[in-house]
């Protein structure tokens, strides 16, 4: 009878080692992919931006400023106007994936593939 429940407790040791360990490796392996595998944030941001001077182009400056304290580098790229920044947003061979739109010159009907982060401030067009 000792020996069959001495055979029992180290059976039993032995499974509860089993399972902790196996519970163990499968944790480790799961982080290790999440944090392996997940693919990295953006670091460089091509922006379309209007001709040196403009408000626009002021703008980019600071958000640029903001950007870089989080390690983001915000590429500015010349453009002619709204026209031109919205014809590289729907190129999907252009580079720059931001932009500064005035409202009202594009739809959602118009770009689908197209994103609004909404409305960022009010410009007057009155001098």
């Amino acid at each position: 009878m000792n020996i069959l429940s001495d055979l029992l407790k180290r059976s039993r040791r032995w499974l509860i080692f089993l399972v902790v360990t196996v519970a163990a490796f499968i944790a480790l392996v799961t982080y290790l992919a999440f944090a392996l595998l997940r693919p990295m944030p953006q670091r460089t941001v091509a922006m379309a931006t209007y001709p040196e001077g403009s408000l626009n182009a002021e703008r980019v400056k600071r958000y640029r400023e903001i950007l870089a304290r989080d390690g983001i580098d915000l590429k500015p790229e010349r453009s002619a106007g709204a026209v031109e920044a919205i014809a590289r947003l729907k190129d999907s061979k252009s580079e720059t994936s931001i932009a500064l739109i005035p409202g009202g010159l594009i739809t959602e009907q118009d770009s689908p593939q197209l994103v609004s982060l909404g409305t960022l401030f009010y410009q007057s067009t009155l001098n």
